[in-house]
């Protein structure tokens, strides 16, 4: 029994630990700008959707992911018959958020089939084979080069950031938490942030980090430590 219980103990803690370093800033609930898009009939979603352009797609070409990524866009701008609508993420530690995201605002488009959209429950619903496509303005007082990134995604993810692509993982896989992790240089001003998270089936769901003082609408984000970090993120939920 002893031994049991320490080996819980034990596994707890360890849990505990690679919780709280896997998750050591916060992660960015909004305000975004939201997009969804299906992928064209038949054809798979998640990782084998990452490099498809859908913003092309449903513009008829009039728009393309660079470009929304370079220009920026804002709440109520089309794409062809889709819209941008704005919508924090309320529980960042849900494995569905952005299923969240599309049950409270709504997908309002005729191109989406009955088929691929599927109830989990009362307040999220999954959409086969779509991309989510969020956008935000980063703005910054000064110049932080070389500051760290964190995404996770469920499942494939692209990150453009100030026009270019700062990284993309094409993989279908769960997440809790942030997963990848890489460097991007913010600029004194106004920098912009366009995620793209290509869902194949089941749970669909974003976390994103950036490491720097910034803020997005009247929300001021900074730098948190780990200690801080326990203050939103409870890694009981893992065990």
């Amino acid at each position: 029994l002893f031994m049991m219980t320490l080996f819980r103990l034990t596994t707890v803690i360890l849990v505990f630990g690679l919780a709280s370093a896997n998750w050591a800033q916060e992660p960015i609930n909004g305000p975004w700008l939201w997009m969804f898009a299906p992928v064209a009939e038949g054809q798979p979603g998640g990782a084998q959707a990452l490099d498809t352009d859908q913003i092309a797609t449903h513009s008829q070409g009039k728009l393309t992911e660079t470009l929304v990524a370079k220009q920026g866009v804002a709440e109520r701008d089309s794409i062809g018959l889709q819209v941008w609508k704005s919508a924090v993420i309320e529980k960042i530690q849900h494995s569905d958020n952005i299923g969240l995201i599309a049950s409270k605002i709504g997908i309002g488009s005729p191109q989406f089939v009955p088929h691929r959209i599927r109830s989990l429950g009362t307040d999220a619903m999954a959409l086969d084979n779509f991309s989510a496509y969020a956008f935000a303005k980063i703005v910054s007082d000064f110049d932080q080069p070389n500051v760290t990134m964190r995404v996770g995604s469920d499942d494939a993810i692209k990150v453009w950031f100030n026009g270019e692509v700062v990284h993309q993982n094409a993989v279908d896989r769960a997440s809790y938490g942030f997963q990848d992790t890489f460097e991007i240089d913010l600029k004194a001003g106004a920098n912009n942030l366009l995620i793209k998270v290509a869902e194949f089936t089941r749970e669909w769901s974003l976390s994103a980090g950036i490491q720097a003082k910034f803020t997005i609408g009247n929300k001021s984000y900074q730098p948190v430590s780990e200690d801080e970090s326990l203050k939103w993120f409870d890694p009981a939920v893992l065990v």
